[in-house]
């Protein structure tokens, strides 16, 4: 029987995205196979890589997280997103293709237009489980049992992600074109979650449906907000743990504004499903951590569409 280290190897090796390890000297120890298909090999150092144009980019990679630059190898250029999970550790996905794509039907209307919007759809949820991956390889150096069957589900979503963004460009090719109306109405939909990368992933994933999103990471600042904006919200996401104040807190000053505003709390902590069934909290909507994005996603389109 395969051990965790040897499953999740394997597992690397399938992603539809890159993954590189590097040694404290700079130089590649690791490289999936989705990026050596882009030329990068173990022994050679990233920086030498990355065209000189985009290095301020890659340096700033420790602050930002995340960044676009443009890697020179023997094979090609490419125009790739990496992102930072570690110390020594990449994501790497190859933007070349959507970007030559973007760039192609950036002027057109119409059915191009409805084209380019369902690619974007179809790569927001993508890259919204490659974050989910991201996160849960962060917060675990071995994981096994539920983790593990997690990561793998969040790995099959990715390659449906990207399944969907390639059939959609062959339809395109043979001219099939699927109208699709868009709501007259956007729904507001206000996210709170101290974590910046979560903020901003579940903000794209909303704008990807035509809602409007107002993000915060300060807990009192979006308490504030709605208060300015009364009747301006329609569904708040939220954390549970934020530093400032609680999920259950802000839901409960919230509420106190409106009692029939909708809120959608992400926790770990059943528990408080519990207490809500038993009365106990006033929130009526719960997904557990780490979450599920078809059924975040359907929730909130249960609730305010």
């Amino acid at each position: 029987m395969q051990d965790a280290s040897e499953n999740i190897r394997n597992m690397l090796e399938a992603m539809p995205l890159g993954v590189i390890e590097m040694s404290s000297d700079g130089l590649i120890d690791y490289a999936n196979h989705y990026a050596r298909t882009l030329g990068i090999q173990t022994e050679r150092c990233l920086t030498e890589l990355v065209h000189v144009d985009s290095l301020s980019n890659f340096e700033n990679l420790v602050v930002s997280g995340n960044t676009d630059i443009q890697l020179v190898t023997d094979i090609a250029t490419h125009h790739i997103q990496i992102s930072r999970f570690s110390s020594n550790c990449y994501f790497i996905q190859d933007l070349s293709e959507k970007m030559a794509l973007s760039a192609q039907l950036q002027k057109n209307k119409g059915p191009e237009r409805k084209f380019i919007h369902d690619i974007s759809n179809a790569l927001t949820t993508t890259m919204g489980y490659s974050e989910l991956i991201n996160m849960m390889l962060e917060e675990n150096e071995s994981i096994t049992g539920n983790r593990l069957a997690t990561v793998r589900r969040y790995q099959s979503e990715v390659l449906t992600g990207f399944n969907k963004a390639d059939t959609l460009i062959k339809d395109h090719k043979q001219g099939k074109v699927v109208s699709e109306a868009v709501p007259i109405i956007r729904r507001h939909v206000m996210i709170v979650d101290d974590e910046r990368s979560i903020t901003e992933f579940l903000s794209e994933l909303m704008r990807a449906r035509h809602y409007k999103v107002t993000a915060f990471t300060s807990s009192i600042a979006a308490l504030q907000f709605y208060k300015e904006n009364l009747g301006g919200v329609d569904l708040v996401i939220m954390d549970q743990i934020m530093p400032e104040m609680s999920g259950i807190s802000l839901a409960t000053e919230l509420l106190a504004c409106n009692i029939d505003l909708p809120i959608v709390l992400c926790t770990g902590d059943h528990r408080l499903i519990s207490d809500q069934s038993s009365g106990k909290v006033r929130i009526e909507h719960f997904i557990s951590k780490p979450i599920d994005i078809n059924e975040l996603t359907q929730m909130v389109s249960a609730i305010i569409d």
